[in-house]
């Protein structure tokens, strides 16, 4: 006797002999077909449950690979950016107490400038979180604002539009 879901054969149940060894009757066949009913039933669950793991699993990992780039861009990236800062502005304070005002200068505008990329570097990080809405801001708005984050890049880390456009769009 088949297990179905719908048109769908999961199984089969199979009947040899009867306990006592007397013939199989109309009752019996009920009973087989509810068992094979519920059969499917737990059959189909545990595929679902199997398909629900896969896809939490999935998405844990997914979650945790973001987690390391995210630690990866934020080291690499904006702490070094603050830090770089931090530095030459404390170098500016104790030369400025030192009395050398044009090396002060210097070390401020350098560390200045180091603190207008950790600001660049911070809204790229937090625009790389957000998912683009192609039907929010359509083709043209979703190039214009690529290309418009692109230019804050330094040349050496910009990306080709191929490259902007797939990581857009995967997101």
């Amino acid at each position: 006797m088949p297990i179905r879901r719908g048109d769908t054969v999961l199984g089969s149940l199979y009947l040899t002999n009867k306990e006592n060894g007397g013939p199989f009757l109309e009752a019996d066949e009920v009973a087989v077909q509810a068992l094979g009913a519920h059969a499917a039933v737990a059959i189909h669950n545990w595929h679902l449950l199997t398909r629900h793991r896969a896809l939490l699993r999935g998405l844990i990992l997914g979650q945790e690979e973001e987690r390391r780039t995210v630690a990866y861009d934020l080291h690499d990236g904006l702490t070094q950016y603050v830090m770089a800062s931090h530095a030459h502005l404390t170098t500016a304070w104790r030369v400025k107490e030192a009395g050398d005002d044009a090396k002060a200068l210097r070390e401020m505008t350098q560390g200045m400038e180091y603190l207008r990329h950790a600001v660049v570097e911070s809204r790229r990080l937090v625009n790389g979180l957000r998912a683009l809405d192609l039907d929010e801001m359509g083709l043209a708005g979703t190039l214009e604002q690529l290309l418009q984050e692109e230019k804050h890049e330094p040349v050496g880390k910009r990306s080709s539009l191929c490259t902007m456009w797939r990581n857009a769009v995967s997101t």
